[in-house]
C-alpha cells in the first residue's frame, strides 16, 4: 500500500481473552498513525496545543468496518491519508493490514478547535 503508514504490533494488553484484539483497541492504532501522519508533515501534536494560536484536532466521527480479526502478536501495518479537506474539518481514510491484507477500514473526521473546543480554520493541513 502507498501513502503513509506505520507498522505497530498487537501486544497480550491490546486483546481480549481469547487473544483477538479488543474492538476500542483500534482506535488507538489508528490515533498514533495519524499523530505519526502530522508528525511527517512537521506539525508535532504537542506543539500545536500550545503557542499563541493553539490548535486541537477533535474526533467528531469515526465509521470501521471490522472485516478480519488479529490476534496477539501479530504485526500491522496501519495507514493514514486525508480524503476531504473543509474549512475546519479532514477527513481521514485509515486501514489496517495484516500479510498485505486490509483487515480494517476507517473514516475518521477531525475537526480543528481551539483551546475551549470552537472549530476554528484548519491552516495546516
Amino acid at each position: 500500500m502507498s501513502g503513509f503508514f506505520i507498522e505497530n504490533r498487537v501486544y497480550y494488553e491490546n486483546t481480549d481473552a481469547g487473544g483477538i484484539m479488543f474492538y476500542g483497541e483500534y482506535l488507538r492504532f489508528f490515533e498514533r498513525a495519524r499523530t505519526e501522519y502530522l508528525r511527517s508533515l512537521g506539525f508535532s501534536v504537542a506543539d500545536l496545543t500550545k503557542g499563541e494560536n493553539p490548535t486541537i484536532f477533535v474526533v467528531r466521527r469515526v465509521e470501521v468496518d471490522y472485516l478480519k480479526p488479529i490476534f496477539l502478536d501479530d504485526m500491522l501495518h496501519i495507514t493514514a491519508h486525508i480524503i476531504q479537506k473543509k474549512h475546519s474539518s479532514v477527513l481521514f481514510e485509515q486501514n489496517i493490514l495484516r500479510d498485505n491484507i486490509i483487515t480494517t477500514t476507517a473514516k475518521i473526521l477531525c475537526v480543528a478547535t481551539d483551546i475551549n473546543g470552537k472549530p476554528k480554520k484548519c491552516t495546516i493541513l
